[in-house]
């Protein structure tokens, strides 16, 4: 394997590389929808809730325990995200650096 490669092993490369390049770019596309996705999930859990107590109707309160739970579990996944983008994070799943 000293030598160039084949045509067809460039192809197979080339392929390979244009798969992993499309994967980074749509794990960036989905960690910028994070964001609006949380401030989405946000508001209209605040309007479920507003619309609940004023009400008092059954399927407002079960909307509205829907859809707590899954902003939460997106406000902790956001903050996953920033925490693992952090500079301090080491990447090795230990406690983080200090940032002095």
């Amino acid at each position: 394997m000293d030598g160039p490669l084949s045509e067809r092993e460039q192809r197979v490369l080339d392929d390979m590389e244009r798969e992993l390049s499309g994967g980074r770019a749509q794990r960036r596309r989905t960690a910028a929808a994070g964001p609006r996705l949380l401030v989405l999930l946000a508001l209209g859990s605040l309007g479920l809730l507003v619309a609940a107590a004023v009400t008092g109707e059954a399927a407002l309160i079960g909307a509205f325990a829907v859809c707590w739970p899954l902003t939460v579990a997106a406000g902790f996944r956001l903050l996953y995200l920033l925490y693992r983008r952090s500079p301090g994070h080491s990447g090795t799943g230990g406690p983080p650096q200090p940032f002095v």
